[in-house]
């Protein structure tokens, strides 16, 4: 259910405080009372974004793929740390 969905059902049909619903849900009260006031639920969506890694996404997979797979360099849930990719990005490099 959708949060527009849900601040209508609470607030007209179950007649909660707009206080209550708008701080149980994360929001103002004042987004609480504007979906209050839309006939249906918000028409915009987000329009994807680029990321700052996007431009070296492919090197660093091809960089994790690329790793020997010794014990140490994981950490606890199985996956190589941040910090293990950028030693290894920055150790042919000269600044």
């Amino acid at each position: 259910m959708d949060t527009w969905e849900t601040i209508r059902i609470r607030c007209r049909r179950d007649g909660e405080k707009i206080k209550v619903v708008a701080r149980d849900l994360g929001l103002a009260p004042n987004t609480v009372r504007k979906y209050l006031r839309q006939d249906g639920p918000p028409k915009h969506a987000l329009k994807p974004r680029a990321k700052r890694l996007d431009p070296y996404s492919k090197h660093i997979d091809e960089l994790i793929l690329s790793l020997p797979r010794s014990p140490g360099q994981f950490d606890s849930a199985g996956e190589v740390p941040a910090t293990r990719c950028h030693e290894q990005a920055t150790s042919g490099s000269q600044r």
